[in-house]
């Protein structure tokens, strides 16, 4: 048996198996902790190799708007207000390739669930409150279940699906097919349905489901939300500062 491990054959058939053995592990692990691993792993990647392109664009925002990177506010893991940034005056897709430095923040992953507007979340029922289980992606798991026809309700139920799931054969594949719909040229966004074309709250006020006296306590909900994440911030902003400050003042040797 030893014999045979140390020809080329064997070799190749032991690095098949420990190749399919790690990717098993990490297939059993995904969901737990590995989907967040690699996806900072890509990311900071992506971030070296592109750093060129994200100095190049950080320069052109700035030059053109005043700002390099802008950031909107909407519904990430948890249900948790959360801001994903892009380029503030690039018009091109380039724009959000900032959103690179979201999924190292842990904000965002590569695949994931579609982002949702803050406002969009008071029209949620509890059944649909399960797509928060998983972290919005730059790529949405739509890309395999959508379709032209795609409705809201639809668009929620998938993302609980896959928020359920959550493998990275599945993740890969997505990837791939993504790729190859880019490569001939394919409408990026047919896949999303009626998701594209408006928020849930204006499709829902143009089903006649909900009223403006809704649409407006829905906005004041998220103001509340987003300033309430405003004020968290900055608290603990604030308490790092503080502890910097003890850690400095504090003479070596005295606890």
């Amino acid at each position: 048996m030893l014999e045979f491990l140390s020809t080329p054959a064997g070799i190749a058939i032991l690095i098949i198996f420990i190749v399919i053995v790690v990717l098993l592990i990490i297939e059993v692990n995904y969901r737990f902790f590995m989907k967040v691993a690699l996806d900072f792993l890509v990311a900071l990647i992506g971030t070296i190799i592109w750093s060129p392109g994200l100095i190049a664009c950080t320069i052109i925002s700035k030059r053109r708007g005043g700002d390099g990177l802008v950031s909107k506010p909407y519904l990430g893991y948890k249900g948790k207000v959360v801001y994903l940034h892009e380029f503030s005056a690039i018009k091109s897709h380039m724009r959000y390739c900032a959103r690179l430095f979201d999924i190292l923040a842990g904000r965002l992953s590569v695949v994931g669930v579609t982002p949702m507007n803050v406002e969009d979340g008071a029209f949620m029922d509890d059944a649909q409150l399960d797509r928060f289980n998983a972290r919005p992606g730059v790529f949405s798991c739509l890309i395999t279940w959508g379709s032209e026809d795609l409705t809201y309700e639809e668009m929620f139920a998938l993302d609980a699906k896959y928020a359920s799931k959550r493998e990275m054969f599945f993740d890969l594949w997505l990837l791939i097919r993504h790729a190859v719909g880019f490569c001939r040229g394919e409408r990026g966004q047919t896949y999303l349905g009626e998701t594209v074309d408006c928020d849930f709250t204006a499709k829902l006020l143009e089903r006649g489901q909900i009223h403006e006296a809704d649409v407006q306590r829905a906005k004041e909900c998220a103001e509340e939300a987003i300033e309430n994440r405003e004020k968290e911030k900055a608290f603990k902003k604030q308490r790092s500062a503080n502890l910097y400050n003890n850690n400095i003042d504090t003479p070596p040797g005295t606890n």
